[in-house]
C-alpha cells in the first residue's frame, strides 16, 4: 500500500480555507471581468470562424519559377478564338460553304467549331502540348495555324473569284484574336476565365508571322479541412507575343497566298504557383493566441481580489480585538480611498481613524503569518507555564470531551479517566458545548 501511495500522480495540497468551505476569494469585480473577457474571446471565435467559412480569410500563396525540361499540358476549354471584324459581315471569309480564308493546321489535334452565321469564328479547342519532343511526349511541341488566300487547288468550298477578289479589294480589314486564360480565385477556390483580345489589321500582299510563347502555370492548392489535401493543375495564364511581316513568298514552298501564320509552343520557364488553404487547425491555434493575450490582462482582476481579501482579513482580524469595529460604516470610492466613517449616526473623524485604521492593518498584516502566529503561541505557552504546573500542563494531552454514542449534550468529567490525572481535575466538567467555546461566532 505505502509503494501505491508514493506512485499516485494525483495527489492534492491542502489550502487551509479563509472563511468556512471558501478555499478560494471571489468578487463582483473579478466576476464582471470574468464574463467581459470570455464573451470577447467568444466573439473573436465566432468572428474568425465565420471569415473562415465563407473564405474571407485569404489564404497563403507564394509564387516561384522553374525551368521544365519536360512536361504535357493538357487544356479542356477554347484557347484561342480567330475572327474577322463587322466590316466583312457581307462577304464572311469564314463560311464552310464558301471559303475566302482557308485554315491549315500542322501538328496538332484539333476540334474546330464554327459558329452561328454571321458571326462566325474560328474555335480552337483541345489545345495539348509538350515541352519536348521526346519519346514520352504525349503532344507536338508547336502548333502552327496558318490561314491563306483559299486555293481552289486543294478545296473544293472555296467562295468564286469574284467574291474572292471583292474581299481582297476590302480596306481596313482587321482579325481579332481572342485567347483565354485560367487565373485562380483563392476566396471562391475556383478558376475563373480572363479573355485577353488581340487585333492585327489584314493585309493581302503580305503574311503576318505571330510566334505566340504560351507562359504556364503549375497551381499546388492544399485544401484540406485538418489534414493535407493537395490538387495538382496545370494552365496558360499568360503569353509572350513577337510578331513581323514577311513577304508571302518567304512561304512559297509550303503554302501559297498565306495572310497569317500563327506559331505556338511552351516557354520552358514555368510559374509555380502553391496555395495553403488555412486549416481549422489554424483557426483555432490563432483564437488561442488572442484568448492568451486577453487573458494577460487577469492580472488586473487578481489585483484586485487580492486587494479586497487582504481588506477582507484585516478587518475580521481587527474586529477580533476590538468588537466594535463591525458597527462601523466605511464608505469607499471607485479606489477604494475611505471617504468618511460613521458609527451609527456619529460621523468619525476621518483624519484620526485612517491613522488607526493604517496602524491596525499593520498589524493585522503581521498576525496573518506563520511566523508571527508561531511566535504569539510560544508567548501564551510561557504565559500558561507561569501560572500553571508543568505536569498539568503534560497531563492535557489526556482531556478530551467524552463521546456518546447518543450524542445527547450531557455533561461529565474528562475523559480519558486515567490515575495520572489529579483527583482534583477529575471532577471539572466538560461537554458538547466545550467543543465550539472559543470559535468565532458568525463567522
Amino acid at each position: 500500500m505505502k509503494f501505491l501511495h508514493n506512485l499516485d500522480l494525483f495527489g492534492i495540497s491542502y489550502e487551509q480555507p479563509y472563511m468556512p468551505n471558501k478555499k478560494t476569494y471571489k468578487s463582483s469585480f473579478g466576476g464582471f471581468f470574468t464574463i467581459a473577457l470570455y464573451s470577447l474571446s467568444l466573439l473573436y471565435f465566432v468572428y474568425k470562424l465565420h471569415s473562415w467559412l465563407i473564405g474571407n480569410i485569404n489564404p497563403k500563396s507564394t509564387q516561384t519559377y522553374q525551368v521544365l525540361n519536360n512536361v504535357d499540358l493538357q487544356l479542356n476549354y477554347p484557347l484561342i478564338s480567330i475572327s474577322f471584324d463587322q466590316n466583312t459581315q457581307q462577304l464572311d471569309p469564314l463560311n464552310s460553304n464558301e471559303m475566302i480564308i482557308q485554315t491549315n493546321f500542322v501538328q496538332i489535334f484539333l476540334v474546330v467549331n464554327v459558329e452561328a452565321q454571321n458571326n462566325n469564328k474560328i474555335v480552337l479547342d483541345n489545345f495539348n502540348f509538350s515541352l519536348t519532343n521526346s519519346q514520352t511526349s504525349l503532344y507536338p511541341t508547336q502548333t502552327l495555324i496558318a490561314l491563306q488566300i483559299c486555293d481552289k487547288k486543294s478545296s473544293a468550298n472555296c467562295a468564286s473569284d469574284e467574291k474572292i477578289k471583292q474581299f481582297l479589294e476590302l480596306s481596313g480589314i482587321s482579325m481579332k484574336i481572342d485567347m483565354n486564360f485560367l487565373y485562380f480565385n483563392a476566396q471562391t477556390n475556383q478558376f475563373e476565365r480572363i479573355t485577353k483580345s488581340l487585333s492585327y489589321a489584314v493585309e493581302t500582299d503580305v503574311t503576318l508571322l505571330n510566334v505566340f510563347q504560351l507562359q504556364m502555370q503549375k497551381n499546388i492548392i492544399n485544401n484540406g479541412f485538418l489534414f493535407d489535401n493537395m490538387v495538382e493543375t496545370q494552365v496558360v495564364n499568360d503569353v509572350q507575343i513577337i510578331t513581323q511581316s514577311v513577304k508571302q513568298a518567304y512561304f512559297q514552298n509550303y503554302l501559297n497566298g498565306l495572310i497569317a501564320v500563327y506559331e505556338f509552343n511552351l516557354n520552358q520557364l514555368a510559374q509555380i504557383q502553391s496555395i495553403q488553404y488555412t486549416k481549422i487547425s489554424e483557426i483555432l491555434a490563432d483564437v488561442g493566441s488572442i484568448i492568451s493575450t486577453l487573458m494577460m490582462l487577469k492580472g488586473l482582476a487578481i489585483a484586485m481580489n487580492t486587494y479586497l481579501l487582504e481588506e477582507l482579513l484585516n478587518q475580521q482580524i481587527i474586529s477580533c480585538y476590538y468588537p466594535q469595529f463591525k458597527e462601523l460604516s466605511i464608505n469607499r470610492n471607485l479606489f477604494g480611498q475611505i471617504k468618511s466613517v460613521q458609527h451609527f449616526n456619529s460621523q468619525i473623524d476621518l483624519i484620526e481613524f485612517n491613522k488607526f485604521y493604517t496602524k491596525a492593518k499593520q498589524v493585522a498584516l503581521k498576525k496573518q503569518t506563520v511566523i508571527n502566529q508561531i511566535y504569539e503561541i510560544s508567548r501564551l505557552q510561557f504565559l500558561v507555564q507561569l501560572s500553571i504546573d508543568k505536569n498539568k500542563i503534560s497531563q492535557s494531552h489526556k482531556f478530551g470531551i467524552p463521546l456518546h454514542l447518543d450524542f445527547n449534550n450531557r455533561s461529565n468529567t474528562i475523559v480519558p479517566f486515567d490515575d495520572s490525572i489529579q483527583a482534583s481535575d477529575r471532577d471539572k466538567i466538560y461537554g458538547n458545548e466545550d467543543f465550539n467555546i472559543l470559535t468565532l461566532e458568525n463567522i
